[in-house]
């Protein structure tokens, strides 16, 4: 075999061998998209009463069939609220301020739904961010769903 012919035998080769890395890569990326697909969350016993030690209760739903899912384990609940950013005359402040805080799993109640408690502080729009390991899944899903908040009433 000439020196040209093994240089052409060694590039087609190592195309190749690229070509095959760059599409594992791309069925890995959308096997992960696709769990992450697949799985809802929401919180359902809205709006939540704002405290320090708020219940929120998400249920977990298989978004293909519509189907809680039981046998979850929340692993991982973040609480995000982005608050509105006013500028009064003369001040300089940060445009975009967020809350952030953690949240700890409680138990599960059944029929898909998982009780977390949190720091609700104040009233308005939350972000709940989770991750769940979830039976017949390789990794943990990952999802966000919004929920609001409010003060109770307290009528006379």
């Amino acid at each position: 075999m000439s020196d040209y012919t093994s240089l052409v035998v060694k590039r087609r080769f190592l195309l190749a061998s690229i070509v095959v890395i760059g599409l594992a890569g791309v069925v890995s990326a959308c096997a992960s998209n696709e769990s992450r697909d697949r799985y809802r969350f929401d919180v359902v016993n809205q709006p939540v009463p704002v405290g320090a030690h708020s219940t929120i209760t998400v249920r977990l739903t298989d978004a293909t069939t519509g189907r809680p899912v039981d046998g979850a384990t929340i692993s991982d609940a973040r609480l995000t609220m982005t608050m509105p950013s006013t500028i009064p005359p003369g001040k300089v402040i940060w445009p975009d301020r967020s809350h952030s805080d953690e949240v700890r799993f409680v138990g599960s109640s059944g029929d898909g739904q998982y009780r977390l408690a949190g720091d609700v502080s104040m009233p308005g729009t939350w972000t709940l961010v989770l991750s769940a390991s979830v039976p017949g899944e390789a990794s943990p899903v990952e999802g966000s769903t919004r929920f609001v908040a409010a003060r109770e009433r307290s009528d006379p």
